[in-house]
């Protein structure tokens, strides 16, 4: 008999307040909910009042998630807020205990267990990990939490978040290097596929036998057992609820900004922040002066001023772009992969779509990547106009490893002396040359795709990061010489590019219907 699905627990707990269903909810998630709480606190005391708060919440919200909602993804983030809401008054001094207990007790190496060999790499990444994970979109989120928490399969997980099974495994890859550059960062260097199966292995351990009981019949009659756990719950809902409150909001004032505007000037915001797009010429840079916005206003400049600029994790900017730029800059999807069957509205437009307040250019300060969601809702409703992918047949180059002899990919990082490039990943892009550091396939196969202007697909099976250079002659950059590009691939790289006509995944913007 197959088990039913989590929402048709859900619906079953919220409609007749069936233990029973809410104890297999439990039963199935207790184990993810746990080690990130565990993470976070420490201390098994405290980790499983952080549980029970979790449990708590998801039965007075049983009835308002939607069918849509992944659950072990929303449990995740929900056990991330409270935990953090549970440390906020002592966070260094918890942060500095937690990792002391684990290299000392918790995640020693046991070469007789099956995640030993990962133990040292676990060791690094297991402070960074759950705050890492935070600073992802929430769909990345969920496809790690579904792929490598939980250890579904790509078919699993595109059929829990109603995707295509290619865009799973696209968006996992790249969530994977948003995770490890994270770690670059903070000085930790490991490549994606070790921080992959590292995760796999030791990111959700067994809960303790009696916690299951213990939750299962506390959080399903919804009362707490300690005036801990009930602050706890009661902190987790107001940052919950007021998260969901500022995203309205912000997006509301851009609504209000976009309709009816006649005048380039943006109105204030904040009282103490304003914005104009009224610059001599197209200036990205006070983009990130920007007080918080989504809007899109007819444009007073010329076109060869135009552009538009993405940065995932802030937000993004165009000037004087037609509206299919602007709906490939919300989806944040390459010409080559986008079909427009839809009649495009004419002229030429400026929009900004930013939910974070102004920073220093230089700090990262990677966000939720709501701005995207709220812009794409901007375009269908002053536009008209919506985004779905789908697999279309379509022609192609497939990317081949044809020559390993060359050795032309180096281990990454060992080419920095020579071309005097500083720490962390680089690419440095050049008339005649192409030049990457501790970079994977996914940056080269996106330079060749814009090139080339046709869809890659990677077959070389190339998972680590590299250093790599490649250089060819082109005299005029006006006019590519694409076919000493590929000759240089195959000499210096020892690639092929394969022409054939596969099915891949693609944005198709439409109408509205």
């Amino acid at each position: 008999m197959t088990a039913p699905p989590d929402h048709a627990l859900l619906a079953d707990y919220a409609r007749t307040g069936s233990e029973a269903a809410f104890a297999q909810l439990v039963a199935r998630h207790i184990h993810l909910v746990h080690s990130a709480a565990r993470r976070y606190a420490g201390n098994e005391a405290q980790a499983e009042e952080i549980t029970q708060a979790v449990f708590l919440i998801l039965a007075r919200k049983a009835g308002g998630l939607s069918k849509s909602v992944a659950l072990s993804g929303w449990l995740y983030q929900t056990a991330r807020l409270t935990a953090a809401n549970a440390l906020k008054a002592e966070q260094r001094r918890q942060s500095r205990e937690q990792e002391a207990y684990m290299e000392s007790k918790f995640y020693e190496a046991d070469p007789a267990r099956p995640g030993a060999a990962t133990a040292d790499v676990w060791r690094e990444i297991a402070p960074l990990l759950d705050e890492a994970m935070g600073k992802l979109g929430a769909t990345d989120r969920t496809v790690l939490v579904l792929r490598f928490f939980e250890g579904r399969t790509n078919a699993e997980t595109a059929a829990a978040l109603g995707l295509a099974e290619g865009a799973v495994q696209r968006r996992g890859l790249r969530a994977l290097e948003k995770l490890r550059a994270n770690f670059a960062r903070q000085g930790v260097t490991h490549t994606a596929q070790a921080i992959a199966g590292t995760v796999t292995q030791n990111a959700v351990m067994f809960a303790p036998a009696g916690l299951l009981l213990k939750v299962s019949v506390i959080a399903a009659k919804g009362a707490a057992t300690t005036t801990a756990i009930t602050t706890l719950v009661k902190g987790t809902l107001k940052i919950m609820a007021w998260t969901k409150a500022q995203t309205a909001i912000v997006a509301g004032v851009g609504v209000l900004l976009a309709v009816g505007t006649t005048s380039i000037t943006l109105h204030k915001v904040e009282a103490h922040r304003t914005y104009s797009w009224e610059v001599p010429k197209a200036d990205f840079g006070v983009f990130y002066k920007a007080a918080p916005q989504v809007c899109i206003v007819p444009t007073k400049f010329s076109v060869t001023n135009g552009g538009w600029v993405c940065d995932s994790s802030r937000g993004a900017m165009g000037i004087a772009q037609p509206v299919g730029e602007i709906v490939r800059a919300a989806y944040q999807e390459d010409e080559t992969r986008t079909v427009i069957t839809a009649e495009m509205p004419p002229g030429k437009y400026d929009f900004l779509a930013k939910l974070v307040p102004p920073q220093d250019p230089r700090k990262s300060v990677p966000t939720d990547e709501a701005w995207a969601k709220e812009l794409q809702d901007l375009i269908r409703k002053q536009f008209g106009i919506i985004g779905r992918y789908e697999n279309r047949e379509t022609d192609v180059l497939v990317l081949k490893l044809n020559n390993p002899s060359i050795q032309g990919f180096k281990p990454a990082n060992s080419l920095r002396k020579i071309m005097k490039v500083g720490k962390g990943a680089a690419i440095r892009p050049a008339p005649g040359q192409f030049a990457a550091f501790n970079q994977p396939m996914d940056t080269l196969n996106s330079f060749l795709e814009r090139r080339l202007n046709i869809p890659i697909v990677d077959r070389t099976e190339m998972t680590n990061n590299y250093d790599f250079v490649i250089k060819w002659d082109e005299a005029d950059p006006k006019q590519p010489d694409n076919d000493a590009l590929k000759k240089a691939l195959a000499n210096q790289l020892g690639l092929e590019l394969v022409p054939s006509r596969e099915p891949i995944e693609m944005l198709v913007v439409e109408e509205v219907k």
